[in-house]
């Protein structure tokens, strides 16, 4: 499928996106209405280019963002006397914010590893048994007693 002079607004968008602007930065560069490129977007089918496209943005994005930590880091290592120096306090609530964004724009490699395990059962002892019969009230006697009468 090629790309029709109609759309190339929005393929500019999204490699705008991919470098790590935003959705309405990107937007405002390629001359194309927020607005719009969210419905172009939201009309695009499943075999659609553009749907492809952004997807793979804003995983590149994402991936851009760690960039972005590692800036804020070298920043804070600084000197306080020198001119690029970030206070360690702004620059951690810049890399949980960075951090956070990540994980939504590509979750399978920057979200949060969340695994359910249920604990093991453990198994039950003889005495655990025989104490649920007792506690259920049932006449243990008067069962095996059936079992001990002749087949008719």
């Amino acid at each position: 499928m090629t790309t029709t002079d109609t759309e190339y607004p929005f393929f500019a968008a999204c490699a705008l996106i991919s470098e790590g602007d935003s959705v309405s930065q990107a937007c405002k560069t390629a001359r194309v209405a927020r607005r719009t490129f969210f419905k172009r977007l939201a009309e695009a089918g499943e075999g659609d280019p553009l749907r492809h496209h952004y997807a793979r943005a804003r995983a590149a994005r994402a991936d851009s963002r760690s960039d972005d930590i590692e800036e804020f880091v070298r920043r804070a290592c600084l000197r306080k006397d020198d001119p690029e120096y970030l206070d360690p306090n702004a620059a951690r609530v810049a890399i949980d914010a960075i951090k956070w964004l990540a994980g939504k724009e590509n979750s399978a490699k920057y979200g949060d590893k969340v695994t359910v395990e249920a604990p093991p059962k453990p198994a039950a002892t003889r005495e655990d048994h025989l104490r649920i019969v007792q506690e259920s009230g049932i006449d243990i006697a008067a069962i095996l007693e059936c079992y001990a009468l002749p087949a008719p």
